[in-house]
């Protein structure tokens, strides 16, 4: 064991496999046929077998092991995850905290706009030190023409965990707007807020091309319907003049949850030799992942369309917005704004829509014990977008500065905790970790490490908006990172003829580089990107993980036990 993962000696086969010990989900211990199974938050099952001739009752070394491995796969805190030793040897200078300023990001987006002479967007200090919602950032962005402050703590009080509407993105050429938030506390009496309806016509009116601002709910109409009636008394906004409702009929994260579950059950099922391949896309369209992709991007082109065809702007909440919201909210900055689509972009992106405005990593992906507590909290609604994110880059690869690579490193970095970035639960409790831990972008940003992340055929004059097909034909698995735990999976290298161009152009570009495999992953060394081979699942669990994946590239057959002769604690 190292601090960070666990290194396993394989007998048969003289690999090594390297797991960072918050990769694991589960350890199953069967001492009737002396098995221990690792059940890993990336897909992958790995079943140890002990040596025969000792006895696990009788092993001191086998039980000092196992007391060991616990800890550091569930610490009671995340000050005990390894982010905190990385951060004690990261010798690099350490930016990436300060990528995203929101002050400067939104000065620079609203500079210059204004009407009759006065500034339509202000920052408001209304959530200064967190006062109305702990869960949102304390920078806020409100119409200047509903910006008083006791107005707004009413807002805040009408609406869901107080997360009030709030602008995340302007148009760069338009004065469009998406603005996000949570849903109105409606409840069974039909409750409406006067402040809250003036800050949604003042939303309205920043944008003086079109008479409509849209409303989009991501839930089905029934699910906001029955939030009215529920114990969040919540619902949507059915009386509010000049807006029209949408909604995206996207289900909730315990949908998701179970979806990826099947996706995983699917996977394992097809590891083994008796599967058969006849049955593979009925059974991964039952899962519904594929489906699920579809319906989010499907969504994120309905509120394109209103913004660059009707020139309106958008206001989106889910119940709570920080799930379904920063999905929809990030895919459809993606498809409009050029910038958002070079590697600085993205990493703003991710801080903005993503880390600031609240998305409870801490809890949607379970890493120490007092978040396990919460296990019907759990969903891969990150990984879920990193997907959607996958199939705008395959449909578009000369759009997007940044590769494949750049998404299978971010999904991995969730969740081996060795940057601070992915911690907590919103900003408030992520300010705790930015002295302590390095953020993903210092490591990324690397000089050495950005030339794996570019991509060399993105053109920086392709600025138009991107219009997916979400078509079942286009929409198809993420086979570079979910099928990498396959033994029989062939990795979609790039072909000989694009490999050489893009070697050419990286030369040409003074970065001597050649185009030849795979780059980046957790379970490689904490100050290389270039990946290692994993093993695999020998045995199913008796129950499936709650799905969240990452991590490496496959090179053992899943239906291989290990025989380990010495549990290592070097």
């Amino acid at each position: 064991m190292s601090k960070f993962r666990l290194f396993i000696k394989t007998v048969s086969y003289g690999d090594t496999i390297k797991i960072p010990f918050m990769v694991i989900d589960q350890i199953k211990l069967s001492r009737e046929v002396d098995i221990l199974t690792l059940v890993c938050k990336d897909a992958r099952t790995i079943s140890l077998c002990r040596n025969p001739s000792i006895g696990i009752n009788k092993s001191d070394e086998f039980s000092m092991f196992i007391t060991k491995l616990k800890e550091l796969v569930e610490p009671r805190s995340i000050k005990d995850s390894f982010a905190y030793d990385y951060r004690l040897a990261f010798n690099y200078p350490d930016d990436g905290w300060n990528l995203f300023d929101p002050v400067k990001y939104y000065g620079k987006l609203l500079k210059n706009y204004q009407i009759d002479g006065k500034p339509v967007w202000c920052i408001s200090e209304v959530n200064k030190n967190y006062k109305i919602s702990p869960t949102y950032p304390s920078c806020i962005v409100v119409p200047t023409a509903a910006s008083d402050q006791e107005m707004l703590k009413r807002v805040s009080i009408f609406r869901s965990k107080g997360r009030i509407p709030s602008l995340c993105w302007k148009h760069p050429t338009q004065p469009i707007t998406i603005t996000r938030c949570s849903q109105p506390k409606i409840g069974i009496a039909f409750n409406s807020s006067t402040e809250d309806k003036h800050l949604i016509e003042a939303i309205r009116q920043s944008n003086p091309l079109s008479p409509t601002l849209y409303l989009v709910d991501a839930r089905p109409k029934v699910s906001a319907i029955g939030n009215v009636i529920g114990p969040t008394q919540g619902g949507y906004e059915h009386d509010y003049k000049n807006t029209e409702m949408r909604f995206l009929n996207i289900d909730n994260i315990h949908a998701m949850r179970d979806s990826l579950r099947s996706l995983f059950g699917l996977l394992f099922k097809a590891f083994l030799l008796t599967y058969d391949d006849s049955k593979w896309h009925a059974e991964l369209e039952a899962t519904a992942w594929l489906m699920h992709l579809r319906r989010l991007l499907s969504g994120a082109v309905e509120i394109v369309e209103l913004i660059e065809n009707n020139h309106s702007s958008v206001l989106i909440h889910c119940s709570d917005g920080w799930d379904r919201t920063a999905q929809l909210s990030a895919l459809c900055q993606l498809m409009i704004d050029p910038f958002l689509r070079t590697i600085e972009g993205f990493a703003i992106l991710i801080e903005k829509e993503w880390c600031s405005f609240g998305h409870k990593f801490a809890e949607r992906v379970g890493h120490t014990t007092e978040v396990k507590k919460k296990p019907n909290e759990k969903s891969p609604v990150f990984i879920q977008w990193l997907d959607t994110v996958f199939q705008l880059l395959s449909q578009f690869p000369t759009s997007f500065e940044f590769n494949e690579e750049l998404l299978i490193f971010i999904a991995d970095a969730l969740y081996d905790c060795r940057f601070g970035t992915f911690l907590g639960n919103n900003e408030k409790e992520r300010k705790v970790f930015k002295n302590m831990t390095v953020s993903i972008w210092s490591w990324v940003r690397l000089e050495e490490n950005i030339v794996a992340f570019t991509n060399p055929l993105y053109d920086p004059e392709s600025t138009e908006v991107l219009w997916p097909s979400t078509g079942a034909r286009n929409i198809h698995l993420w086979e570079n990172y979910w099928l990498r735990h396959d033994p029989d999976f062939r990795p979609k290298y790039y072909s000989p003829l694009i490999r050489n161009h893009m070697t050419k152009v990286l030369n040409q570009q003074g970065f001597p580089h050649e185009i030849h495999r795979r780059p980046s992953d957790s379970n490689s060394s904490p100050t290389s990107p270039i990946s290692t081979p994993i093993a695999t699942p020998a045995s199913t669990p008796s129950s499936t993980p709650i799905p969240t994946p990452t991590s490496s590239l496959s090179s053992t057959p899943l239906s291989q036990s290990f025989s380990i002769d010495n549990f290592g604690m070097n």
